[in-house]
């Protein structure tokens, strides 16, 4: 009877120690499955996705009388196919950008039609480029050289160089900007394209912006009904902040062969342009696309001397009262592999790329 009574219970802990077991496993395989399941839907609807762009930029060159794809006609092609506001489309120098709000994913399409799946990925520190994407401490060295990652780190360095406005901090607090940053012989890279128009462009839409008239910048305002993008690129305001408009930059900015496009400036009464009054600056490896329109001057960057550019390029249109030039105005400036491409409306004269006129 012992025997059989430790027999029995061995049997109930071999029983139990299976149902255990089995649990485990049903669970991992349901995990597994469930997993596997959700990454292949995403798959499906990618390749859906890429399949629709690819399809409307095809109709769309069809339908071109230059064979050259349009992006107001790539854009009605995709609603057709993605159905109306599910897409939107930004030309981007040769190519396209494909957003897709829903998934809050972008889609690269290039002069030829090949398409390349982005997912859009915040910056850590969105305004701050003092700090890598994943959030690391750069000092400006050639080693570490600050970052822009997005238009926010942009504008971030427009208003930190002209001393106004604000930035978010190391600690993600808004922090009021009450005197100039100088940057001599600071070293700043682009990490990428960067379009105004383009939502990838942009780290984090949700943050509210707003505009203050007075000091001539972009401020972080959590009461603003607005983001960045929306009134950055309001066509009745007044564009981009032109970089250091009262000390000089002084460092190097390397584009990286990447452009800052649909630069939108509207300065009917003052000087615009990327940078405004910089000496001893090097820029290289940068282009420009946009529109300027100004009154005294309209450039890449307004220069008292000393500046280098290599290996840039300006496709702005600039429409002007006064004097304009494609590159530098007033000022010393030295152009290797440089040139500019971009038609200029002045009523007294226009130089290609540089303007030394009083």
């Amino acid at each position: 009877m012992k025997e059989r009574g430790i027999t029995l219970i061995a049997l109930i802990i071999t029983i139990i120690i299976m149902l255990i077991l089995a649990t485990v496993t049903i669970g991992a395989i349901n995990g597994g499955l469930f997993e596997y399941a959700g990454r292949a839907k995403t798959e499906v609807e990618e390749t859906s996705i890429k399949t629709a762009i690819g399809q409307a930029y095809i109709m769309a060159k069809g339908e071109s009388r230059t064979n050259k794809v349009t992006e107001q006609e790539l854009q009605k092609q995709l609603d057709k196919n993605l159905g109306k506001n599910n897409s939107k489309a930004y030309q981007t120098g040769e190519g396209f950008e494909v957003y897709i709000p829903e998934t809050n994913r972008y889609y690269e399409v290039d002069n030829n039609g090949n398409i390349i799946a982005k997912e859009i990925i915040k910056d850590t520190k969105p305004a701050n480029f003092y700090y890598d994407i994943n959030g690391h401490a750069l000092d400006g060295s050639i080693d570490y050289p600050y970052e822009i990652n997005c238009i926010e780190d942009l504008v971030a360095l427009a208003n930190l160089a002209n001393g106004v406005g604000n930035y978010i901090d190391a600690n993600g607090n808004i922090t009021a900007i009450t005197s100039l940053s100088t940057f001599y012989g600071k070293n700043f890279v682009l990490t990428k394209t960067l379009n105004f128009e383009s939502p990838a462009s942009y780290s984090d839409l949700s943050i509210k912006w707003s505009y203050n008239s007075e000091k001539d910048a972009y401020v972080i305002d959590e009461e603003s009904p607005t983001n960045l993008k929306e009134i950055i690129t309001d066509k009745t305001g007044v564009g981009f902040t032109p970089i250091s408009s009262t000390t000089s930059f002084a460092g190097t900015l390397d584009g990286q062969g990447f452009e800052i496009q649909k630069l939108y400036e509207n300065r009917p009464s003052s000087y615009g342009g990327l940078f405004k009054n910089v000496g001893n600056t090097v820029i290289r490896n940068l282009g420009l696309t946009g529109e300027y329109i100004v009154s005294q001057g309209g450039d890449f960057v307004f220069v008292p001397g000393g500046t280098s550019f290599y290996n840039c390029y300006n496709k702005i249109k600039i429409t002007a009262s006064n004097n304009a030039a494609g590159f530098s105005f007033r000022g010393s400036a030295t152009y290797i592999n440089c040139y500019n491409d971009a038609p200029m409306i002045s009523s007294s004269w226009a130089a290609g790329i540089h303007c030394s006129a009083s």
